[in-house]
């Protein structure tokens, strides 16, 4: 995926990579949580499950123009002799993923002013502000199954046919026809066909979900929100509350997930490695509430509960239901954790990107820049060596040794009043650079002995 960035706060122009984890470190107020935010938004105009949404404009390049002729052209006979005269149920299944094998159709996402004030909430913004997303389809569809084209005799009296179009096991749009004749025009089915081409790239194969920094409040608050908390700060924020507050609602109508959620063992992880106890919605004679057990014999409601617990909450739940294919915005991954904790953090995140999952993060800690460039180092090391170095490891487990092709770091740094965004991962030495955080150390090693050469001189 490529970002472009333009005229974004305090950001002028910048270009980023984004991979499977993209990390974004610099100081305050240097507009990473927006530029989070707004990849966040973009990716949930995609989503199917997602509410409303954001203002976002679609587009697509020559790639993909070429690739639908070549679905029209390869289709199109194989259409018209299934509508031959005596037909009255066809079924048409077309892989259309087959013809990204040699050209990739590349979508862009463009989002201008109304997407930026609506995302974050801003009673203005810079009028030419504008982001561009490009990315292939294979960037986001980890799971591609065929469409089925099924015409079937209608004995509605002003229809002749029905067509459904299944795009996916559980999505299906259905259109009713007024003449069979219809069936036996070429044209038709090449307009068909291509419009099934487009309900089939539309859909994406996983959700959107984001930890704001304002979660450890919503955390212990969000049941108590009224509606107009939704009006008055940012999307992403209104998201988390609504995910919190759909999950108590599900539970509190007895509602369970049903299916395969293979990442349900990483949200029984970060229980025992990291929060050390279960987190959760319980039912008891009040009601249904969110509770943290750091034991059996003990059960805390949220608010009572450490605030690592609190800020990791909602991702405990997320995890829950994960799949492959999910894009997750995580504002501050370190917050209120202790470095050993962070440590750990970082590892479950690459866990879950090598699951699958792709991940935006903003972070402040140095901690998490070295366990990467520690969890990228390891990735290099021979298979058959890895397993010697696992018990130093948090988790204690290669699956997060993260290959350094996968990840991709910039720092936002302020220049003459504005803000630069540099990629600070030498792909060379596959390090990432984190001299932003040195340099503070640096000045407070120097401070440290100043003081001492003041104290010399009383």
């Amino acid at each position: 995926m490529k970002l472009l960035v333009r005229k974004l706060g305090l950001i002028e122009h910048a270009e980023l990579d984004i991979r499977p984890l993209t990390v974004f470190i610099g100081e305050n107020g240097t507009n990473k949580t927006w530029v989070a935010y707004s990849l966040y938004g973009l990716m949930r105009s995609l989503m199917r499950d997602n509410p409303p949404s954001l203002p976002v404009e679609h587009a697509l390049d020559d790639a993909h123009h070429s690739t639908l002729e070549r679905i029209r052209a390869d289709n199109a006979a194989i259409a018209s002799s299934l509508a031959g005269e005596g037909s009255r149920n066809l079924s048409l299944e077309r892989d259309f993923s087959k013809y990204f094998s040699e050209s990739s159709a590349t979508r862009v996402l463009v989002g201008k002013v109304p997407f930026v004030r609506q995302l974050l909430r801003l009673p203005k913004s810079l009028p030419d502000v504008e982001l561009r997303l490009e990315f292939a389809s294979s960037e986001y569809r980890t799971k591609t199954d065929p469409v089925r084209i099924i015409v079937e005799a209608s004995s509605r009296s002003a229809v002749s046919a029905v067509l459904r179009v299944r795009t996916s096991p559980d999505v299906e749009h259905v259109s009713f026809l007024d003449s069979r004749d219809k069936l036996r025009d070429a044209a038709w089915w090449e307009t068909t066909l291509s419009s099934a081409f487009e309900l089939w790239l539309s859909q994406a194969p996983g959700n959107v979900f984001v930890l704001p920094a304002e979660r450890k409040t919503l955390a212990s608050a969000h049941d108590l929100l009224r509606d107009e908390f939704g009006k008055v700060v940012t999307i992403p924020v209104a998201d988390y509350a609504e995910f919190l507050g759909s999950r108590g609602r599900a539970a509190a109508y007895g509602f369970e997930a049903v299916g395969e959620f293979p990442l349900q063992d990483l949200g029984k992880l970060l229980e025992s490695q990291v929060v050390k106890g279960t987190i959760g919605f319980t039912e008891d004679e009040e009601g249904t509430g969110f509770t943290f057990s750091p034991s059996d014999q003990v059960e805390l409601p949220i608010h009572a509960a450490s605030s690592l617990v609190r800020a990791l909450a909602g991702l405990n739940l997320y995890l829950e239901t994960a799949k492959p294919g999910d894009f997750v915005v995580i504002d501050e991954l370190e917050m209120n954790a202790h470095p050993e904790a962070q440590l750990a953090l970082t590892e479950l995140v690459a866990m879950l990107v090598n699951r699958g999952i792709r991940v935006v993060m903003t972070t402040h800690s140095p901690y998490i820049v070295d366990h990467l460039n520690n969890l990228m180092a390891a990735a290099r090391v021979a298979p058959e060596r890895q397993d010697e170095l696992t018990p130093h490891f948090q988790l204690k487990s290669r699956e997060a040794f993260l290959p350094a092709d996968k990840v991709a770091a910039f720092h936002f740094a302020p220049v003459s009043g504005k803000v630069e965004v540099r990629d600070v991962l030498n792909r060379e030495t596959e390090t990432i650079d984190w001299r932003t955080f040195s340099r503070v150390t640096d000045e407070l090693s120097n401070l440290y002995g100043r003081i001492l050469e003041a104290k010399e001189r009383e």
